[in-house]
């Protein structure tokens, strides 16, 4: 799910689910070319990153002041590499970190060249920061185009220069190009093309290296596989109206609105209170479960 966000901020952060805020934004961007809209959403880009991520960490700064992770004892009994490495923020080693510290982190550092020490949950948020960015500038090119040959031109230029430069936020690229190439309010998918193409969005996206069966065949593919699976996920989604109709029911809300949050304390959570229950009880089912009764509520 790491790598599909990519994507996903590329193209909701260029069109959107339907009746969303976000959706009318990208759509007037986009569809008729207003330029204003795409100026604010850039300069609002940075603080509705940071927020969240500067509360974070200074409350992971918190538990580590006042002694509340318990995630080197819970190593020591379960000999896990993640909680001795605190999900690889650290070495093991105790944090020596001020609030001044924590506080640049969350607001800046996270952010400009990728630091996590406080909480390693945050490693993407530098991936996240420069490529959200780029899908401004890049939609702001799109709407000049007035053909989709010249946009197809726009796209793969952008690509290709990610791809040279800095890999990681090619994927956004990927996101923008299909807001702005896939047809808009119409179910152009079957609904049997459309789970087909989930079915194997699942597949694909489950694939690691040496692996057997399916995944085998793709192994050449390797780096294509990710963003070719999320490309089938979310044409998926955006073809066919029943599906879209499925995902925007109440259940797909409740679920997809803490998604983000919950990601944000998967990493201070297990090694705080879910660490702490695994001592005290020495039962991994009720740490667990403390782990994500607490997320859910953190989130």
């Amino acid at each position: 799910m790491l790598a599909f966000y990519p994507e996903y901020s590329g193209y909701f952060g260029s069109t959107g689910v339907e009746d969303s805020a976000r959706s009318r934004f990208w759509s007037a961007a986009l569809s008729t070319g207003e330029r204003g809209i795409l100026v604010r959403g850039l300069l609002k880009r940075w603080p509705r990153l940071a927020g969240p991520a500067f509360v974070t960490v200074l409350a992971s700064w918190l538990l580590f002041k006042t002694g509340a992770y318990f995630h080197q004892p819970a190593a020591a009994l379960t000999h896990s590499s993640w909680f001795a490495h605190f999900a690889g923020a650290h070495a093991g080693e105790p944090l020596e970190a001020t609030l001044a510290s924590a506080a640049l982190q969350g607001a800046f550092l996270t952010f400009l060249r990728g630091d996590y020490t406080d909480d390693s949950s945050l490693w993407t948020m530098g991936c996240e920061f420069y490529g959200g960015h780029m899908i401004y500038p890049l939609a702001f090119l799109l709407v000049q185009g007035t053909t989709t040959g010249v946009r197809i031109v726009v796209i793969a230029g952008a690509a290709l220069a990610c791809r040279l430069s800095t890999p990681v936020v090619a994927p956004f690229v990927v996101g923008v190009a299909l807001a702005a190439l896939l047809p808009r309010h119409a179910s152009w998918a079957p609904a049997s093309v459309a789970a087909g193409a989930v079915v194997l969005a699942l597949l694909m996206s489950g694939y690691t290296r040496g692996t057997g069966g399916f995944c085998a065949g793709v192994t050449a593919a390797r780096p294509a596989a990710l963003p070719v699976s999320y490309v089938y996920a979310i044409a998926a989604a955006e073809g066919s109206s029943g599906m879209k109709a499925f995902l925007s029911r109440r259940w797909g809300v409740v679920s997809g609105e803490p998604s983000l949050p919950f990601y944000r304390v998967h990493v201070p959570m297990p090694g705080s209170l879910g660490a702490f229950t695994l001592i005290a009880t020495g039962s991994k089912a009720t740490a667990i479960a403390a782990t994500l009764t607490s997320s859910l509520a953190a989130a």
